[in-house]
């Protein structure tokens, strides 16, 4: 039990290494002949045009990776020394971690769709439920961009609602009960 903490920045990094090469397939390392130092640089297709929207994700994983690895092995100093700092900001760090998740989830659906071949990638999925509008009723193309990226954006709230309201909920849990366990000592 005592190695585990020493083993988990190893695991950590080798997760994340996992993550940008194998699950995203965001970063090429190319090796050019007569040179001692790799090339590295991010996949030339990529769906959003921002290269640094990219890079924001790298390191935003591998900064959340840690943060959330540090509440797995917290010292028994740090519980003594600081126990109401550590249970207001663990909801954070949990919240924290679904955000490293959903950013996950995202990037490698995008990889998948960028490097399917075949049968599984469709550049236009019919919806069936539509069949009985007629063509002039369509909206154009760019108001179903809009409406759709509304939709994204207004799930995006709703989810960052329910984490920030679960959030504060344990938080006054939390509070509330060590208040009450004060209370019955005295």
């Amino acid at each position: 039990a005592r190695r585990a903490p020493s083993r988990a920045p190893g695991s950590t990094l080798y997760s994340f290494t996992w993550d940008i090469m194998v699950d995203w397939s965001l970063v090429l390392i190319r090796w050019p002949r007569g040179q001692w130092l790799p090339s590295v640089r991010l996949r030339p297709n990529r769906m959003y045009s921002g290269r640094a929207l990219y890079c924001v994700a790298i390191v935003l994983d591998l900064f959340l990776r840690f943060l959330w690895t540090t509440t797995l092995i917290p010292s028994e100093r740090m519980l003594e020394q600081m126990p109401t700092f550590i249970a207001a900001v663990s909801p954070f760090t949990a919240a924290a971690e679904v955000f490293r998740r959903a950013m996950w989830s995202v990037l490698r659906v995008e990889s998948e769709h960028l490097h399917t071949e075949g049968f599984r990638r469709v550049a236009l999925v019919p919806l069936h439920f539509d069949v009985g509008r007629s063509r002039r009723d369509k909206p154009s193309m760019q108001e179903q961009q809009l409406r759709s990226k509304l939709v994204v954006i207004g799930e995006i709230l709703v989810f960052a609602v329910v984490v920030v309201l679960l959030a504060v909920t344990a938080i006054l849990t939390r509070t509330r009960d060590e208040r009450l366990n004060h209370h019955d000592t005295d």
